[in-house]
């Protein structure tokens, strides 16, 4: 059940004709009228008109265009039950698509490179066969159909190599998903998103019960799917989970990173101890207070994970403190701004010497994501704008592992100032992260594990005292990009990162 609107047969149906490119939407009584009486397959498109259904007119403003038009081509998806209107516009260069609850405009070679035919992306690698930039400038939509399996444009001036037959193909429902998105900060993937806490918003998230405990248990997370899958998506909007009733044994940790896609090797090792012993070549493995921090911000890519799983824990003191650093930057951003900008600018090096290794990187202690965020109408998105609105994604905040700073690399003209204003940030953001409103303290008990993202949560250990007993942590790493392709792969039913067309 289909029906093709070539561009002859689009421009014939305007009430006064004209040979000029389709500048405007077609009315829909027309349309359904000439398909019903060309009858082009077995029946005509079906079109659901309904007149409470508000579409965009010539008033309606789109975060791209406000030159909208007086109606949309309505087209029910037999399958997914969704409405979806299209137009085509030759002096845009553009397909506007409207879906439920707003208008868009994708540019034909915007939608020319999301094709995924099996001519486009290759189907055993899933990999594109064609670069982006050998699509043509004046590549246009030379047909339209819209049928129950969805929207499949035709090309004018395609890449050279491909034919006339060549047919882009988008699913109605995915379409019209894509329309109501753009021109939000985040499109909908399926994702939780990051959600700031604090000791006293912990005691009320009911996803999570008593210390994030989550009701995660080591024999669901090692043979249930859907247990991982919690754990990963609390990881995500949270960046901390607690895993109950672990084996007593120093590879249990690596069973659990197994199912989770492996561990990170360092110089520390695949897997490291963290308990007392003489001459420490790292403040973790003595038995003294260690303030919140991160791990290994003197590497370019820091690990995305950190696991600890308690073997021991009969000593007095020694419990663990989290702290969320992505809080902190929120608050900080809010109260004081210029303080934020501080954080954002001001370069800090950390640094690992000891023995053969020569560790050191430079990075601000607050960095924002590189996209920018979007508005409705033609903003231009300024660097203050950006500092005020985008979103956070990393925070860095390693006091124990800092090297020392060097004037030439932080603003040498103006350098006084700007240590003064970095100080004053650094001391504000250290009063927000061991606020006792901001950090959890949990005492790891054997046979508990915790997980936590080491790119935003902050954590701690009190001292304690070896002579009253022993304290013994067997802990790893897993990288971001591991963690997070798990995390995909496990919502795959929901989660949809690319333009999919079939």
């Amino acid at each position: 059940m289909s029906y093709t609107f070539t561009r002859p047969m689009v421009q014939c149906l305007f009430c006064k004709g004209g040979t000029g490119s389709i500048n405007r939407a077609l009315p829909l009584q027309k349309l359904y009228a000439y398909a019903v009486r060309r009858r082009f397959g077995s029946t005509p498109i079906r079109l659901e008109g309904n007149s409470e259904q508000q579409w965009p007119t010539q008033n309606t403003r789109h975060p791209m265009h406000s030159n909208l038009l007086s109606e949309s081509l309505r087209v029910l998806d037999m399958d997914q039950r969704c409405r979806v209107g299209v137009q085509v516009r030759d002096d845009l260069k553009a397909l506007i698509v409207t879906g439920k609850q707003a208008t868009s405009t994708f540019p034909y070679t915007f939608l020319r490179d999301l094709c995924s035919c099996p001519h486009c992306i290759d189907p055993s690698t899933t990999q594109k066969q064609f670069q982006s930039s050998d699509i043509p400038e004046n590549i246009t939509i030379k047909a339209v159909r819209i049928d129950e399996q969805g929207c499949h444009l035709y090309w004018d001036h395609d890449i050279d190599g491909y034919g006339e037959d060549h047919v882009t193909n988008f699913s109605c429902n995915w379409l019209s998903n894509q329309a109501d998105s753009m021109g939000l900060e985040e499109k909908p993937n399926g994702l939780p998103n990051e959600s700031p806490w604090g000791k006293d918003a912990i005691s009320v998230f009911p996803k999570l019960g008593e210390n994030f405990s989550c009701g995660l248990e080591y024999s669901d997370i090692c043979q249930e799917d859907s247990s991982l899958l919690t754990a990963l998506r609390h990881l995500k909007e949270y960046g901390l989970v607690f895993i109950h009733n672990v084996p007593d044994s120093p590879n249990s940790i690596e069973v659990i990173t197994s199912r989770i896609g492996g561990l990170r090797h360092t110089f520390y090792g695949k897997t490291w101890d963290v308990k007392s012993k003489p001459n420490a070549e790292n403040v973790a493995y003595t038995n003294k207070h260690l303030g919140l921090h991160m791990d290994l911000l003197y590497m370019a890519d820091p690990p995305g994970l950190q696991l600890l799983h308690c073997l021991r824990s009969s000593c007095n003191g020694g419990e663990s403190i989290f702290s969320d650093a992505l809080n902190a930057a929120v608050i900080l951003r809010w109260s004081r701004i210029e303080l934020f900008k501080s954080l954002l600018q001001f370069p800090v090096s950390y640094r690992y010497f000891n023995g053969d290794q020569r560790y050191h990187y430079t990075r601000p202690t607050i960095e924002l994501d590189n996209f920018p965020t979007f508005e409705t109408g033609d903003l231009l998105v300024t660097d203050h704008y950006a500092q005020i609105h985008s979103k956070i994604k990393h925070v860095n905040w390693s006091p124990p592992f800092q090297a020392p700073f060097t004037p030439r690399r932080a603003f040498p003209s103006t350098f006084s100032e700007s240590f003064r204003l970095y100080l004053a940030a650094a001391r504000e953001f250290d009063k927000i992260v061991n606020s006792p409103d901001m950090v959890l303290e949990k005492r790891l008990e054997p046979g508990q594990c915790v997980i936590f993202n080491n790119r935003r949560v902050l954590h701690a250990r009190k001292a304690f005292d070896t002579n009253s007993g022993e304290r013994w942590l067997k802990g790893g790493y897993v990288d971001t990009d591991v963690w997070m392709s798990k995390l995909r792969s496990l919502s795959r039913d929901t989660f949809d990162p690319t333009w999919k067309t079939h």
